[in-house]
């Protein structure tokens, strides 16, 4: 009743529910976005259990628990072969690991948050990009960027983009190209000595609290291949990396927090264009900048301050930061706080057209969110559309919400566990699991993995087994691993098993099965894709 009541205002805390009840179901709700952010840390799991040397880390927005239109798919690869110390190490402990290339840090000339690698030992194992991107500075050795990030992208014939190498692909839905980014790294166990400050500094409001700091610290940080653009020395300068930490300091945010961010990066795919016709560049504001505008103001608020029907002061209020910083010409990076990130970017004439942008943007409050076509309908047109009656926009049906809950569920889950080697990973998620979506998610992969392995003993013994004996024996275990899948969903779990009747002649069971998907629609996710049709049938469950 209560936010029914506040859904009816027409004053600003009323249209600030509108908003958030609208982004909730433009975003993602708490457990939408909690699906998204386990589901990532599950494919992280499971990449680890790889032998090959190049770990995987999901980072960008889908690792966030936020998914938009355009929106990158974006992987760190660490490179576990190579470890790097902070210069403050013994260098000596080389000797414990020779197959491993280490590299040290060295001071450069150039902005805070950049510095360059100095070889101590080329390992015995690593890629073969490593050695070729040495050169000789005196008698001293360094491992180029800029070298190895064109020898990868050479490599798997991709486009460079900062640090990153991209790889594009059509989506199925025709609306966009997403972009699949891979950025390479090297481990840094150590805290960084310029991030010092960020460690120490007083925290009035305790975000982050001192679990997480110590966390964070703990894990040390990542060099990527990228150089400071305004230094004469950015062929040999690695960035310092602060991408795991930031993930975990998005999973800290609220949800009010994180529905702001949101909505700093929805207003950043609508601007993009007026940006690019403005400055002639549409990386000056970026989404990193606006990723460190909200880490700064969670900062300096009390949590108090974030709350559902506050949400568009608090958009407003980081817009008032990035104004500030425009203004100023400085926006400290949040872990170095003296980086200034857009130095050599916004001077002089670009400075005050940006300035005068953003100071617009802010004057003209509620209407900055109908600016732009990127996203249609735009969230002020939402907004106007719920305050005229629309009710169903911002609070759908139970059902609704149920079945967009279930479809989003089995689109992140669905392209997880394709080997049966996943399954001590997806056995300690379900005998671990402390919630319902926990224990779907253990359930779901561990009985797609224990397919998988139903499966290859199939494919391996069907036609190669001695004897009937051992035929029956193999056939029967291949069953008895792909049954359980087939009570998850209709394909390709029911399918599957419709198939292996099929192709072990019990034709009867095979078309008893076929009949049960006809009559009864329990879920089909087919590729791990749904199509229109498949969404407008389950609508009418």
């Amino acid at each position: 009743m209560q936010q029914s009541h506040m859904m009816t205002d027409q004053g600003e805390q009323g249209k600030s529910w509108m908003l958030y009840h609208i982004l909730d179901r433009y975003i993602g709700s708490r457990q939408v976005v909690a699906i998204r952010r386990k589901t990532t840390l599950l494919f992280d799991q499971i990449a680890q259990r790889t032998k090959h040397p190049v770990k995987i880390f999901s980072t960008g927005s889908s690792a966030e628990g936020m998914e938009m239109k355009g929106s990158d798919m974006d992987y760190m690869m660490i490179d576990s072969y190579v470890k790097v110390l902070s210069g403050d190490e013994d260098v000596r402990c080389v000797e414990d690991s020779p197959e491993k290339t280490v590299f040290v840090m060295r001071d450069t000339n150039s902005r805070p948050g950049y510095v360059i690698l100095q070889l101590v030992n080329l390992g015995e194992e690593g890629c073969t990009h490593m050695a070729d991107s040495i050169v000789s500075v005196g008698d001293q050795q360094f491992i180029s960027s800029e070298i190895y990030t064109h020898l990868y992208a050479e490599s798997g014939n991709m486009e460079t983009h900062g640090p990153a190498v991209s790889l594009m692909k059509e989506h199925d839905d025709n609306e966009a190209k997403g972009d699949f980014d891979f950025s390479h790294s090297f481990p840094c166990t150590s805290w960084p000595r310029q991030a010092n400050e960020w460690r120490n500094r007083p925290r009035l409001y305790g975000w982050p609290n001192e679990t997480l700091r110590y966390q964070i610290v703990k894990g040390g940080c990542h060099l990527v291949p990228v150089g400071d653009k305004t230094s004469s020395g950015a062929f040999l300068q690695w960035r310092i990396s602060f991408t795991t930490a930031e993930r975990k300091l998005i999973h800290s945010l609220t949800h009010v927090q994180f529905l702001v961010y949101g909505l700093l990066k929805y207003l950043l795919k609508q601007i993009a264009d007026a940006l690019k016709q403005l400055l002639g560049d549409t990386e000056v504001v970026s989404s990193y900048i606006l990723k460190t505008t909200v880490f700064y103001a969670v900062e300096n608020t009390p949590e108090s301050f974030w709350k559902e029907e506050n949400i568009f002061h608090g958009f407003m209020f980081c817009i008032k930061i990035l104004i500030y910083w425009v203004h100023a010409g400085y926006c400290p990076n949040y872990f170095i706080s003296n980086n200034n990130m857009i130095f050599g970017k916004v001077h002089g004439e670009n400075q005050k057209r940006l300035l005068s942008f953003l100071v617009e943007l802010y004057g003209i409050t509620w209407d900055c969110l109908s600016i732009g076509e990127y996203i249609h309908p735009s969230l002020g047109q939402l907004v106007s559309r719920v305050r005229n009656g629309e009710w169903q926009i911002a609070q759908p049906t139970p059902t609704q919400l149920e079945r967009d809950h279930d479809l989003k569920t089995f689109l992140k889950i669905f392209p997880l566990a394709n080997n049966s080697f996943v399954l001590p990973i997806t056995l300690k998620r379900l005998t671990e699991s402390s919630t319902d979506l926990d224990e779907f998610i253990g359930y779901f992969t561990t009985t797609k993995a224990l397919c998988a392995g139903g499966i290859t003993i199939f494919e391996k013994h069907h036609a190669t087994a001695k004897g009937n004996k051992q035929k029956y024996k193999a056939l029967r275990i291949s069953k008895r691993f792909m049954a359980p899948f087939s009570s998850v969903c209709t394909s390709p779990g029911l399918l599957l098993l419709a198939t292996f009747h099929y192709q072990t002649g019990n034709y009867m069971k095979a078309i008893e099965l076929c009949e049960q998907m006809i009559s009864s629609f329990k879920m089909f996710v087919g590729d791990g894709s749904f199509v229109s049709k498949d969404i407008e049938k389950y609508k009418l469950i």
